[in-house]
C-alpha cells in the first residue's frame, strides 16, 4: 500500500504510486464543456468525428462516428457528465456515517455514502475532502484511495473516484445542503451492519454499491 502526504497534513494511501497520482491530480475542464471531449484510436475502435446534441453544466449527449476494424462506420451514442467521487467515512472504527435518502430516479429510501462532481481545478482527494466537509460537517486526517472507474464502459457517464475516510472530527450538526432536493439523514452502522446492507442490496445505486464494495476489506482489516 502506497502512503503519501494529503494537503493540510492528512495521510493518503492508495495501491500504488500511480494510483495516488490519479487521488492528487486536478481535474480539468476543456473551454466551454462539461467534462474532456472522448476519443478512442484503437485496432477495433476509432472515433472519427463527434456531434453533440445538447450540453450543460452537468451533461452531454453526442452521437459518435466510429470506425470499426472492418472500416466500416456505425453511430455511437455517448452520454458524459463532469467526473466524480463517492466516499464512505468512518469516524471512529468499528464504524461509518452514510445518508439515508431518496432520489428523484429511486423508489423509496436508499442508503447512500458521500458523493459529488468534481470541480475544475480540483483534484478527486480534494473533492472528496470538500465534500465531506460540506455534507457531513467532519474533517478527516486519514484517507484510502480505492480508485477511479468509468461509469458506464461503452456510453460514458464519466468517471468515478472512490475514496475511504478514516480518523474524523465533527465541526457542527448542521445539515444544510443546498444542492440536495430530497431527504437525506444520518444514519451510523457498524461494519457487520454495513456489510448486510450491502449483502441485502440497501444501496440502490451501483456507483454506491461498487464503493461499499471496494471499501469493506479495508475497513475490516484496518487501514495499513
Amino acid at each position: 500500500m502506497h502512503r503519501t502526504g494529503g494537503d493540510g497534513g492528512a495521510e493518503v494511501f492508495a495501491a500504488s504510486a500511480a494510483l495516488a497520482a490519479e487521488a492528487t491530480t486536478p481535474y480539468v475542464k476543456p473551454p466551454g464543456h462539461c467534462a474532456p471531449l472522448w476519443s478512442k484510436t484503437s485496432a477495433e475502435l476509432s472515433t472519427v468525428s463527434r456531434k453533440i446534441l445538447f450540453e450543460n453544466e452537468f451533461a452531454r449527449f453526442a452521437v459518435h462516428q466510429v470506425r470499426t476494424r472492418d472500416g466500416s462506420m456505425r453511430d455511437w451514442v455517448w452520454f458524459e457528465e463532469p467526473d466524480q467521487i463517492n466516499c464512505i467515512v468512518s469516524p471512529s472504527p468499528g464504524r461509518v456515517v452514510l445518508f439515508k435518502q431518496s432520489k428523484y430516479g429511486l423508489h423509496g429510501e436508499s442508503l447512500a455514502p458521500v458523493g459529488g462532481g468534481i470541480e475544475d481545478g480540483e483534484s478527486p482527494l480534494e473533492t472528496a475532502k470538500r465534500e465531506v466537509r460540506e455534507e457531513m460537517h467532519m474533517t478527516c486526517s486519514r484517507w484510502t484511495f480505492l480508485g477511479r472507474y468509468r461509469v458506464a464502459t461503452n456510453r460514458g457517464g464519466g468517471f468515478m473516484s472512490s475514496f475511504l475516510a478514516e480518523a474524523c472530527d465533527k465541526l457542527d450538526d448542521r445539515l444544510d445542503n443546498a444542492f440536495d432536493l430530497e431527504t437525506m439523514e444520518l444514519t451510523t452502522l457498524n461494519f457487520a451492519e454495513l456489510r448486510a446492507a450491502f449483502k441485502a442490496s440497501k444501496f440502490k445505486e451501483i456507483k454506491w454499491a461498487a464503493t461499499i464494495g471496494l471499501a469493506l476489506p479495508v475497513l475490516e482489516q484496518g487501514t495499513p
